[in-house]
């Protein structure tokens, strides 16, 4: 009897832990209205511009024109899934890393703070991390694409005063051609041939999987 209960004890207590486990994307985002600041497509090179992850040691730059063509394919997604955004102006892009309850610099409240400012209860941060376009034409690929993107969903509703790190949606992809198969174009691998773009669209789609959007 005693070791019955001792059994049901403990499955009790791992109900509870898995209900108090972290809350997923859907149930944060519900019930609905919740308004979601989006901002646009922007690449740290500092550490400290950094919610997770790292600057790559040869980190492929993207050119402004295309941080605005992402941003225009985002919205054009994210427009489709009938929620309410804020799609935030380049403008935003240029703050200085603010500081969080305890006085240090941090820059999830930063991002909580912007999104506070535009009356928004969550914000999405695209990170473009690496971004090399692919060198050759589709034919005749010589370098594939290297593309790592990281998306974040920041609760900054007012319980969470420094801001609550809700969601990260991570993509990296970067095909590998072999040295022996540069210049046979019938051996380049499919995915060798797509374009920094078509990868990074590839990363839209996953943000909007993984946020539950």
């Amino acid at each position: 009897m005693r070791s019955t209960l001792r059994a049901l004890a403990i499955i009790v207590c791992t109900l509870l832990a898995a209900c108090t486990g972290p809350t997923p994307p859907d149930a944060m985002l519900s019930p609905d209205p919740v308004v979601i600041a989006v901002a646009g497509f922007n690449q740290p090179f500092h550490e400290e511009q950094l919610m997770a992850g790292y600057i790559p040691d040869d980190q492929g730059i993207a050119d402004p024109a295309v941080l605005q063509q992402l941003d225009a394919k985002y919205r054009s997604m994210l427009s489709e899934t009938g929620r309410d955004y804020r799609f935030l102006p380049s403008s935003a892009l240029d703050v200085t890393i603010r500081k969080d309850s305890k006085g240090r610099n941090n820059v999830l409240t930063t991002w909580a703070l912007i999104s506070r400012e535009n009356h928004a209860d969550f914000i999405i941060v695209p990170q473009v991390m690496n971004w090399h376009e692919r060198q050759g034409d589709y034919a005749d690929v010589r370098v594939a694409p290297n593309v790592v993107i990281d998306f974040y969903l920041i609760d900054a509703r007012a319980e969470h005063e420094d801001g609550l790190l809700a969601a990260r949606s991570h993509y990296s992809e970067n095909p590998q051609i072999l040295p022996d198969y540069t210049g046979r174009p019938n051996k380049i691998p499919a995915r060798a041939r797509l374009t920094a773009s078509d990868f990074a669209e590839e990363a839209m789609r996953s943000s909007l999987y993984d946020f539950k959007l």
